[in-house]
Protein backbone atom coordinates (compact mmCIF):
# COMPACT_ATOMS: atom_id res chain seq x y z
CA UNK A 1 0.00 0.00 0.00
CA UNK A 2 1.42 3.45 -0.87
CA UNK A 3 2.29 5.77 1.99
CA UNK A 4 0.12 8.57 0.62
CA UNK A 5 -2.97 8.60 -1.58
CA UNK A 6 -1.20 10.96 -4.01
CA UNK A 7 1.21 8.11 -4.81
CA UNK A 8 -1.48 5.49 -5.45
CA UNK A 9 -1.49 4.24 -9.07
CA UNK A 10 -5.34 3.89 -9.15
CA UNK A 11 -5.64 7.62 -8.41
CA UNK A 12 -2.79 8.64 -10.68
CA UNK A 13 -4.35 6.66 -13.55
CA UNK A 14 -7.42 8.93 -13.36
CA UNK A 15 -5.85 12.25 -12.36
CA UNK A 16 -2.68 11.99 -14.38
CA UNK A 17 -0.23 14.74 -13.48
CA UNK A 18 -2.89 17.20 -12.27
CA UNK A 19 -2.87 15.60 -8.80
CA UNK A 20 -5.66 17.90 -7.63
CA UNK A 21 -9.39 18.23 -8.40
CA UNK A 22 -10.42 21.21 -10.48
CA UNK A 23 -7.41 21.00 -12.76
CA UNK A 24 -6.21 23.98 -14.82
CA UNK A 25 -9.59 25.74 -14.58
CA UNK A 26 -9.34 26.06 -10.80
CA UNK A 27 -5.70 27.16 -11.00
CA UNK A 28 -6.60 29.84 -13.55
CA UNK A 29 -9.50 31.12 -11.43
CA UNK A 30 -7.28 31.24 -8.36
CA UNK A 31 -4.65 33.37 -10.09
CA UNK A 32 -7.29 35.71 -11.49
CA UNK A 33 -9.01 36.15 -8.12
CA UNK A 34 -5.68 36.79 -6.43
CA UNK A 35 -4.77 39.31 -9.16
CA UNK A 36 -1.35 37.77 -9.62
CA UNK A 37 0.59 39.65 -12.30
CA UNK A 38 2.78 38.05 -14.95
CA UNK A 39 5.83 39.79 -13.48
CA UNK A 40 5.16 38.55 -9.95
CA UNK A 41 7.45 36.08 -8.25
CA UNK A 42 5.17 33.14 -7.42
CA UNK A 43 5.96 29.88 -5.63
CA UNK A 44 4.13 26.66 -6.46
CA UNK A 45 4.48 25.11 -3.00
CA UNK A 46 4.32 21.33 -3.35
CA UNK A 47 4.61 21.44 -7.13
CA UNK A 48 4.68 17.65 -7.58
CA UNK A 49 5.45 16.65 -11.17
CA UNK A 50 5.16 20.26 -12.31
CA UNK A 51 1.79 20.36 -14.07
CA UNK A 52 0.67 23.65 -12.51
CA UNK A 53 4.16 25.13 -12.77
CA UNK A 54 4.16 24.32 -16.48
CA UNK A 55 0.79 26.07 -16.79
CA UNK A 56 2.13 29.13 -14.99
CA UNK A 57 5.02 29.34 -17.42
CA UNK A 58 2.69 28.83 -20.39
CA UNK A 59 0.42 31.59 -19.11
CA UNK A 60 3.33 34.03 -18.96
CA UNK A 61 4.34 33.84 -15.28
CA UNK A 62 8.03 33.81 -16.15
CA UNK A 63 9.21 34.19 -12.53
CA UNK A 64 7.31 31.17 -11.21
CA UNK A 65 9.29 28.61 -9.23
CA UNK A 66 8.43 25.21 -7.85
CA UNK A 67 9.22 23.44 -4.61
CA UNK A 68 8.64 19.85 -3.53
CA UNK A 69 10.15 17.53 -0.94
CA UNK A 70 9.94 14.41 -3.14
CA UNK A 71 13.05 13.97 -5.35
CA UNK A 72 11.10 11.74 -7.75
CA UNK A 73 8.47 14.46 -8.26
CA UNK A 74 11.15 17.08 -8.82
CA UNK A 75 12.83 14.81 -11.36
CA UNK A 76 9.56 14.51 -13.26
CA UNK A 77 9.12 18.28 -13.13
CA UNK A 78 12.67 18.71 -14.38
CA UNK A 79 12.00 16.35 -17.27
CA UNK A 80 9.45 18.89 -18.51
CA UNK A 81 12.29 21.34 -18.97
CA UNK A 82 11.06 23.52 -16.11
CA UNK A 83 13.66 25.81 -14.50
CA UNK A 84 13.64 27.18 -10.95
CA UNK A 85 12.97 23.98 -9.00
CA UNK A 86 13.94 23.53 -5.37
CA UNK A 87 13.79 20.72 -2.82
CA UNK A 88 12.21 21.55 0.51
CA UNK A 89 9.33 21.20 2.94
CA UNK A 90 6.45 23.62 3.31
CA UNK A 91 7.39 23.96 6.99
CA UNK A 92 10.98 25.06 6.14
CA UNK A 93 11.00 26.99 2.90
CA UNK A 94 14.52 27.63 1.55
CA UNK A 95 13.59 31.20 0.61
CA UNK A 96 14.35 34.63 1.99
CA UNK A 97 11.93 36.70 4.02
CA UNK A 98 9.59 38.96 1.99
CA UNK A 99 10.91 37.46 -1.27
CA UNK A 100 7.63 36.39 -2.96
CA UNK A 101 4.58 38.13 -4.36
CA UNK A 102 2.36 35.04 -4.24
CA UNK A 103 2.28 31.46 -2.94
CA UNK A 104 0.15 28.82 -4.67
CA UNK A 105 -0.56 25.65 -2.68
CA UNK A 106 -2.88 23.10 -4.31
CA UNK A 107 -3.98 20.06 -2.28
CA UNK A 108 -0.73 19.91 -0.33
CA UNK A 109 -1.38 22.12 2.72
CA UNK A 110 -3.46 19.46 4.53
CA UNK A 111 -0.55 17.04 4.19
CA UNK A 112 1.75 19.39 6.12
CA UNK A 113 1.91 20.78 9.62
CA UNK A 114 -0.56 23.46 8.63
CA UNK A 115 0.33 26.08 11.25
CA UNK A 116 4.03 25.76 10.47
CA UNK A 117 3.38 26.01 6.75
CA UNK A 118 1.30 29.16 7.23
CA UNK A 119 4.10 30.68 9.30
CA UNK A 120 6.53 30.00 6.48
CA UNK A 121 4.16 31.29 3.81
CA UNK A 122 3.81 34.54 5.74
CA UNK A 123 7.56 34.80 6.25
CA UNK A 124 8.45 34.53 2.58
CA UNK A 125 5.61 36.70 1.25
CA UNK A 126 6.11 40.44 0.97
CA UNK A 127 3.57 42.68 2.77
CA UNK A 128 0.42 42.58 0.67
CA UNK A 129 1.51 39.31 -0.99
CA UNK A 130 -1.20 36.81 -1.85
CA UNK A 131 -1.65 33.31 -0.46
CA UNK A 132 -3.66 30.92 -2.66
CA UNK A 133 -4.76 27.62 -1.14
CA UNK A 134 -7.04 25.00 -2.63
CA UNK A 135 -7.57 21.92 -0.51
CA UNK A 136 -10.12 19.72 1.23
CA UNK A 137 -12.39 20.76 4.06
CA UNK A 138 -15.13 19.09 6.07
CA UNK A 139 -18.69 19.95 5.17
CA UNK A 140 -20.01 18.44 8.42
CA UNK A 141 -20.05 20.24 11.77
CA UNK A 142 -18.18 17.51 13.67
CA UNK A 143 -14.44 18.01 14.10
CA UNK A 144 -13.89 14.48 15.46
CA UNK A 145 -10.70 13.10 13.87
CA UNK A 146 -11.56 11.02 10.82
CA UNK A 147 -10.18 7.52 10.46
CA UNK A 148 -8.81 7.35 6.93
CA UNK A 149 -6.72 4.25 6.17
CA UNK A 150 -3.75 6.21 4.83
CA UNK A 151 -2.30 9.71 4.65
CA UNK A 152 -4.27 11.91 2.28
CA UNK A 153 -5.49 15.49 1.99
CA UNK A 154 -8.77 14.41 3.61
CA UNK A 155 -6.94 13.41 6.80
CA UNK A 156 -5.98 16.91 7.91
CA UNK A 157 -9.19 18.57 6.72
CA UNK A 158 -11.19 20.71 9.14
CA UNK A 159 -14.47 22.60 8.81
CA UNK A 160 -14.85 25.91 6.99
CA UNK A 161 -14.87 28.07 10.13
CA UNK A 162 -11.89 26.34 11.71
CA UNK A 163 -9.93 26.43 8.45
CA UNK A 164 -10.59 30.14 7.92
CA UNK A 165 -9.72 30.87 11.55
CA UNK A 166 -6.41 29.05 11.21
CA UNK A 167 -5.45 31.15 8.19
CA UNK A 168 -6.57 34.42 9.81
CA UNK A 169 -4.77 33.62 13.07
CA UNK A 170 -1.53 33.22 11.10
CA UNK A 171 -1.69 36.89 10.13
CA UNK A 172 -3.52 36.74 6.80
CA UNK A 173 -6.57 38.73 5.74
CA UNK A 174 -9.12 36.56 3.97
CA UNK A 175 -10.14 38.02 0.61
CA UNK A 176 -12.07 35.19 -1.05
CA UNK A 177 -13.46 31.82 -0.02
CA UNK A 178 -15.21 29.61 -2.54
CA UNK A 179 -16.59 26.11 -2.46
CA UNK A 180 -15.50 24.00 -5.44
CA UNK A 181 -16.90 20.68 -4.23
CA UNK A 182 -18.48 19.93 -7.65
CA UNK A 183 -14.92 19.36 -8.92
CA UNK A 184 -14.40 16.79 -6.15
CA UNK A 185 -17.68 15.10 -7.05
CA UNK A 186 -16.54 15.00 -10.67
CA UNK A 187 -13.36 13.24 -9.58
CA UNK A 188 -15.43 10.76 -7.55
CA UNK A 189 -17.54 10.07 -10.64
CA UNK A 190 -14.39 9.44 -12.69
CA UNK A 191 -13.10 7.03 -10.04
CA UNK A 192 -16.43 5.18 -9.98
CA UNK A 193 -16.39 4.96 -13.78
CA UNK A 194 -12.86 3.53 -13.68
CA UNK A 195 -13.40 1.07 -10.81
CA UNK A 196 -17.13 0.46 -10.54
CA UNK A 197 -17.55 2.02 -7.08
CA UNK A 198 -15.65 4.08 -4.52
CA UNK A 199 -15.33 0.96 -2.38
CA UNK A 200 -13.63 -0.82 -5.29
CA UNK A 201 -11.35 2.19 -5.81
CA UNK A 202 -10.22 2.11 -2.19
CA UNK A 203 -9.71 -1.64 -2.40
CA UNK A 204 -7.48 -1.08 -5.42
CA UNK A 205 -5.53 1.52 -3.43
CA UNK A 206 -5.20 -0.34 -0.12
CA UNK A 207 -5.47 -3.96 -1.22
CA UNK A 208 -7.70 -4.58 1.80
CA UNK A 209 -11.52 -4.76 1.89
CA UNK A 210 -11.75 -3.66 5.54
CA UNK A 211 -9.56 -0.62 4.89
CA UNK A 212 -11.67 0.26 1.87
CA UNK A 213 -14.80 0.17 4.04
CA UNK A 214 -13.02 2.34 6.60
CA UNK A 215 -12.30 4.95 3.92
CA UNK A 216 -15.89 4.95 2.71
CA UNK A 217 -17.16 5.37 6.28
CA UNK A 218 -14.78 8.29 6.82
CA UNK A 219 -16.06 9.92 3.64
CA UNK A 220 -19.70 9.57 4.69
CA UNK A 221 -18.88 10.94 8.16
CA UNK A 222 -16.96 14.03 7.06
CA UNK A 223 -18.50 14.80 3.64
CA UNK A 224 -15.23 16.18 2.18
CA UNK A 225 -15.47 19.32 0.09
CA UNK A 226 -12.98 21.37 -1.92
CA UNK A 227 -12.30 25.01 -1.11
CA UNK A 228 -10.39 27.84 -2.73
CA UNK A 229 -9.06 30.53 -0.43
CA UNK A 230 -7.31 33.78 -1.33
CA UNK A 231 -5.66 35.65 1.52
CA UNK A 232 -3.35 38.64 1.86
CA UNK A 233 -0.35 39.05 4.11
CA UNK A 234 -1.01 41.89 6.51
Amino acid sequence: MPGCLHDAPPLRAVLGDRLHPGGPELTRRALDLAQVRATDRILDAGCGPGSSLELLRTWGYSRALGLDRDPAMLARAGSRGLPALAAGDLERLPLAEDSLDAVLCECVWNLSSRESALHEFKRVLRPGGRLIISDMYRRTQSETPSQWPMQCCFTGATGEIQTQSLISSAGFRLLHWEDHSPALRQLAAELILAHGSLDAFWQAVTGDASLAQKACRAGRRTLPGLFLCIAEKG
